[in-house]
């Protein structure tokens, strides 16, 4: 994210000008990308919720898209995590923000659905409510996918890189 609107242009082979006319600034311009991201993994995400699969095999499968879309390349896991983590990412006064607001609503609620059918066909406990459920997986799989880029950037002589088959397995 060093790279400035100049560059951006530069590279798209633009004006600078024309790209103000997408973009308000870098961050909306960044924010823009994950937007679109999110936008392609809404996809998978109604695929599976339309499939006739139990509740559990439903989840899974979003967790499993959800972790195998983060890592299609893992540059754009970095790059939403950078937005999330300063705080970026919620700033509804660009038009990408919203757009991932909304988008990070509608991943959310489709993992609340599958995990509200998976309890109601017994396919999952019924003792977690379906958000506190959803959050919890969430987290697990970000942290392994942040796991797994730390992993790759230390030496093989590291304590750690014995754990790196246990992350791929679990991501």
């Amino acid at each position: 994210a060093q790279a400035t609107m100049e560059d951006v242009a530069a590279g798209a082979q633009l004006g600078k000008g024309t790209l103000y006319l997408y973009f308000k600034n870098k961050e909306d311009l960044l924010m823009g990308m994950v937007a679109r991201r999110q936008d392609q993994l809404l996809i998978r995400f109604e695929e599976v919720t339309q499939s006739s699969d139990s509740g559990c095999e439903q989840v899974r499968s979003l967790l499993r898209s959800y972790a195998s879309h983060m890592n299609e390349p893992p540059h754009h896991f970095k790059l939403a995590m950078s937005l999330w983590v300063a705080g970026t990412a919620f700033d509804s006064e660009l038009e990408n923000g919203a757009a991932m607001q909304t988008n990070i609503a509608r991943l959310f609620g489709m993992m609340c659905h599958a995990i509200d059918r998976g309890q109601t066909d017994g396919s999952l406990r019924s003792d977690l409510p379906s958000p506190q459920a959803a959050l919890k997986l969430w987290t697990a799989v970000n942290g392994a996918l942040l796991l797994r880029l730390q992993l790759a950037c230390m030496p093989p002589s590291s304590p750690l890189s014995e754990f790196a088959g246990t992350v791929d397995d679990s991501v």
